[in-house]
């Protein structure tokens, strides 16, 4: 005879299979997004979109990192206006806006690369999505150069109330820089201060000051972790490499090394209380 216990346990033991099997399913899943593809949303979080490559040499290249899943008609807007702490800094008019806007689903992992194909004023591609832009000049120094675009700003919403979702700054000096976050105390039209909302965080990478500045840099880290496994290295200036200085160009191997999608971005795995009843 089943007992009433003997049932209970069944149940249970039932239920957690269930769970454990689709724990390996999505583990095991080759692109690690298909399963959970439904669930992308447009409006990105903190961290889910990251600057891993900056070019400024030659015809200026930036390569960004989707950490999770980005579902069509996501828009984020790309910009290298200073942030006051309050609100963006019109003053320079090289500063502009570039708006991307994916136009399929691309999975975490994904690595979107922007060129620069024209310089003065400054034509734009992207390897995926669509981009247009507004006010956005480039000088000899390429479209990211450190000398006037003194950071890269992602975020979401509109200009007078933007949701920051990445920070990175490579400028060259050390005035006024704030020796933690490697962003700017004092803002002005060329140095940025670190927004509010990802501060406190891995949700930004500083190159800054004369011992992390280059021209051209790329993330070399770990390629391969979650989400905040890979902040935590995009994040330090250690996992970067690069070159600058009068005579550089640009890193002839920049693709390979900041723009291909070779990047594994695992689920942060997390199983649902199962009842006993």
């Amino acid at each position: 005879m089943i007992t009433h216990m003997h049932k209970n346990l069944f149940k249970y033991t039932a239920k957690l299979s269930l769970w454990l099997a689709l724990a390996v399913l999505i583990i095991s899943s080759p692109s690690n997004s298909s399963i959970l593809h439904a669930s992308a949303d447009t409006n990105l979080q903190q961290g889910d979109l990251t600057v891993i490559g900056v070019n400024s040499d030659g015809p200026g290249v930036l390569s960004l990192l989707a950490l999770t899943d980005i579902k069509d008609g996501t828009v984020v807007f790309i910009t290298d206006h200073s942030w006051t702490g309050t609100s963006f800094s019109s003053a320079v008019n090289l500063d502009g806006i570039l708006t991307w806007t994916a136009d399929t689903y691309l999975p975490r992992g994904t690595v979107v690369t922007i060129t620069a194909t024209k310089l003065e004023p400054a034509e734009f591609s992207a390897s995926a999505g669509l981009l247009s832009s507004n006010g956005w000049n480039t000088t000899s120094q390429g479209a990211w150069g450190g000398g006037f675009g003194d950071s890269i700003l992602l975020y979401q919403g509109s200009d007078l109330s933007p949701n920051f979702i990445f920070a990175f700054t490579n400028r060259s000096d050390n005035i006024d820089r704030d020796p933690l976050s490697g962003f700017y105390i004092q803002p002005d039209p060329n140095k940025s201060t670190l927004p509010a909302n990802l501060s406190n965080s891995s949700y930004s990478t500083s190159l800054s000051g004369t011992n992390n500045h280059l021209d051209n840099l790329c993330y070399n880290g770990p390629k391969s972790g979650t989400k905040n496994e890979l902040l935590n290295s995009i994040h330090e200036a250690s996992n970067w490499t690069g070159n600058g200085g009068l005579g550089n160009t640009a890193i002839e191997d920049f693709t390979t090394i900041c723009g291909a999608n070779n990047f594994s971005v695992m689920h942060d795995l997390y199983l649902p209380i199962i009842s006993k009843q």
